[in-house]
């Protein structure tokens, strides 16, 4: 979406294709969910949903334009 809204869609497709080719995407599961819902340290769900589905994947860092929010992250 945001991509998108700033180069329009056609490059934002482009740009996204070359992200994946450089980073995985962790899956969110239900388990994923749930450890979401009960974690702490973390002031938006959606952040909490991103910390565990990175957790779970095994993951050792989280690409992210809003790091302060993951100050508390406690990654492999």
């Amino acid at each position: 979406y945001l991509a998108t809204k700033s180069v329009g869609d056609r490059r934002a497709r482009t740009e996204i294709s070359r992200l994946l080719e450089l980073f995985n995407v962790a899956p969110v599961t239900r388990i994923v969910l749930e450890d979401a819902l009960t974690i702490r340290g973390f002031a938006d769900f959606e952040d909490a949903v991103v910390h565990e589905a990175a957790r779970h994947s095994g993951a050792t860092s989280i690409v992210t334009r809003n790091g302060k929010d993951f100050a508390r992250a406690k990654l492999a």
